[in-house]
Order: C-alpha cells, then structure tokens, then sequence
C-alpha cells in the first residue's frame, strides 16, 4: 500500500498541535519517568521530521513555531522509503492520552483493602526525607563549625556580675601605670634631693700627730662660731677633771661648718686656737701652724701649755725678747686664769737653764705658778708652760723621745 505525503501545511499543522500537547503534558506531570521517556522519543521524531520536511532553501519558517522568523539551509532530501517508515513510526506512536488518562487501571496491581488503606490527611501529606541515622560520635565529629568568630564588642548586662578580659586587661594596665609613675616620681625626687637638697654629711678628719708624747686626746666640738657645743666637754670642765699625776694630756680643737650642702669637719689652726683659749695676740712671725696644747696634771694642781714648731730660731728669739717688754705676762694671762696667783715676784723675766736648754722664766710669786717658755734647738720647738715642774717634765719628755 503506497502512502502518499500531504500537503507540508497540514503535516506542520500536526506537528504544532503534538508538541503543544507535549508541552502540556511535560508542566502537568513533569515527575514521571515514562513521560520524560516518551518526550523525548517524541521530540526526536519531530525534530527528524523537521530536517527531513523543511522548507525550501530561501523560504522562511511561520512565525507560530518559533515566535520569530527563521531561515534554515534546506538538507538533502530523504529517500520515499526512509521517509515513509519515519511517518509510519510517528502517526503509529501510541497515544499519551492512552496511557496516563484511561479510567480502567491495569489487571495486575495489588488490590489495597479497606483496613489497609490510610486516611486521606495523611495521603495528602507531603513526603518527607527521613536521614539515615548516625553514631552519636560520628554526629558530633561532622557537625558543622560556625565559620565566623562572635564579635568582641558584646552588649553587657546593667548589672554585670562577671568580669571580662577587657577589664582586667584595662586594670593591668591602670597599675602599671600608676607602679611606673610611682618609680619615675621616686628617681625624680631622689635626684632632686641629692643633688639640691641633701646636706652632704662630712667625712671625720685624720688625727694630727702631738709633737710631745701625751696619755690621752680630749676634742672639744664647736660651731661656726667657735661656741662650744653642749655634748662637747669645755676647756674649763677638763682643768676640773681627774687626772693622775705627772701625766699629759692633749686638747684640740674641732670646728664644724657648712659649704653649702657640704658640711666639713677641721682642726682649729694656732691663730684659732689663741683665740679660742683667750690670747689675742703672738707677735712672732717665724711660726708654724703645727702645735699641742696640753694639760700637765701636779700636786699644785693641772697646768696648760704649748709646743710650737718655729722655722728660724734666732728670729723667734729676737722677737721673744721684744714681747717680753710689750706684754707677754698680760697676753699668756689666759693660760693661767684658772689658777690663783699673786703678784710677780720680779719686773722682768728670768734665766734658768735645765739640761743644756735655756728658760726664761717669771714667778707670781712661787713656781708653782710662773710664765716660763724655751727654745729647744734639736727639734726647733718653742716650749710654754706655767709652772717650773710642767717644764722639766716636758724637756724630758721631748729629749727622751730624740734619743728613743
């Protein structure tokens, strides 16, 4: 039997209304494996049918199947008997209709019973994808981190009952500052004070060595203005004092005063420690600076005295010589305050001579209580006393200390 084309308008026809239904039919049941199956066989036979029943080269499509109009290069035309087995395939196809809209349902389903059959809520409910269960330490391995980090800058309660690390970072660093003020204020304050404040305590002075051999040293503490200081011992409290007899003791003379902040402890010079004693005045030019005052202790009574270290001898001796005329027994009178005497024996001094050294002496009016002095030449001291006794005793002592 030979089947005859039609006319190309009816074939485009049938064509249109077969993919209109198919279409339909993919967006009403878009789920069903069948209907993909048989959508895409259909859309196969169309589109062969397209490429073998085109339009002529040159002639545009309708504007229906596409929405715009389209040309096409015409491929080569099919044989009859190709083209007759592809339209016997495609109007032979069973219908859709046939198979997803029969009311009769097929022979071999399992019929459900009454009992077993579910109420309709739960049929209309939508299924729902129950998980495989997993291990509770296979749970916890794969849950799932928070990728972001929760902000530092929280909300805080009104009435916080925590502290938190801000806080105690803040506080850390409230003390460490106020401990660094505290050490720049401490070094601010110690350098001021050393260097602007602080008296500078002065260093004790070397002892000076006595030119005559003496028992012991008694220091009298004064002021800058040569006061005796009230822990000091005076110079009249140590002529009262006990003293064993045919003994010497050397006095000297401390004076403290201040440069500013540097306080400085020294020795009273000879002009200092004449004044100091009560002698104004020694008009003798060729003496040292370097002297013993001593208290020599008798049965009369304790005795002062001196050992001065002279530079030229026969200079001192000249100008000895000139005092005794202008008031040498008004000027010494200071050594022998403490005593009680009379008037002089003579108008002038006196010679004596005691082992080899020569004295020039003045009595009021015993001996025990004179004006005596001497220049010792092998050591160029000049010697005072007052009393005949303390200068024999202190020649000894002084020549027994050149011979040792």
């Amino acid at each position: 039997m030979d089947l005859k084309p039609q006319s190309d308008n009816s074939d485009l026809e049938n064509i249109r209304t077969m993919a209109n239904d198919l279409e339909r039919i993919k967006k009403s049941s878009p789920q069903s494996k069948v209907l993909k199956d048989s959508d895409n066989q259909a859309e196969k036979e169309v589109n062969k049918h397209l490429t073998n029943n085109s339009v002529k080269k040159g002639q545009k499509e309708p504007e229906d199947i596409k929405g715009e109009s389209i040309i096409r290069p015409i491929p080569p035309r099919p044989s009859s008997s190709d083209y007759l087995q592809d339209r016997q395939k495609l109007f032979n196809r069973p219908s859709i209709d046939s198979t997803f809209r029969t009311k009769n349902p097929p022979s071999n389903l399992p019929i459900e019973t009454s009992e077993e059959r579910k109420p309709e809520k739960e049929k209309n409910k939508p299924l729902e994808k129950t998980p495989p269960s997993m291990p509770k330490e296979i749970e916890k391995k794969s849950a799932i981190k928070p990728t972001f980090k929760p902000s530092k800058f929280r909300e805080k309660p009104l009435f916080a009952t925590y502290k938190s690390k801000d806080t105690k970072r803040n506080w850390k660093k409230i003390i460490i500052s106020f401990l660094s003020l505290i050490v720049i204020f401490g070094v601010s304050f110690y350098f001021f004070w050393t260097h602007f404040i602080r008296i500078i305590p002065a260093q004790p002075p070397i002892l000076p060595q006595s030119l005559v051999a003496v028992e012991k040293d008694f220091i009298i503490s004064l002021d800058e203005q040569y006061n005796e200081k009230p822990d000091s011992p005076a110079l009249a409290d140590l002529l009262k004092t006990s003293q064993p007899s045919g003994t010497f003791n050397r006095v000297l003379f401390q004076k403290f005063y201040r440069v500013g902040r540097q306080e400085k402890i020294d020795w009273l010079s000879l002009d200092e420690t004449f004044k100091k004693i009560g002698i104004n005045k020694i008009p003798l030019s060729s003496l040292k600076d370097d002297y013993s005052l001593f208290i020599y202790n008798q049965n009369g009574g304790k005795r002062l005295g001196l050992v001065i270290a002279v530079d030229n001898l026969g200079l001192a001796r000249e100008q000895l010589l000139v005092w005794e005329d202008e008031g040498m027994i008004s000027d010494l009178n200071p050594l022998i305050r403490h005593l009680s005497f009379g008037q002089a024996a003579t108008r002038s001094f006196q010679d004596n001579i005691y082992r080899g050294i020569k004295i020039r002496y003045m009595n009021f009016p015993d001996p025990d209580v004179s004006i005596d002095y001497a220049l010792l030449p092998e050591k160029n001291y000049l010697l005072i006393s007052t009393s005949k006794e303390s200068m024999y005793q202190l020649i000894d002592r002084l020549l027994s200390q050149q011979n040792s």
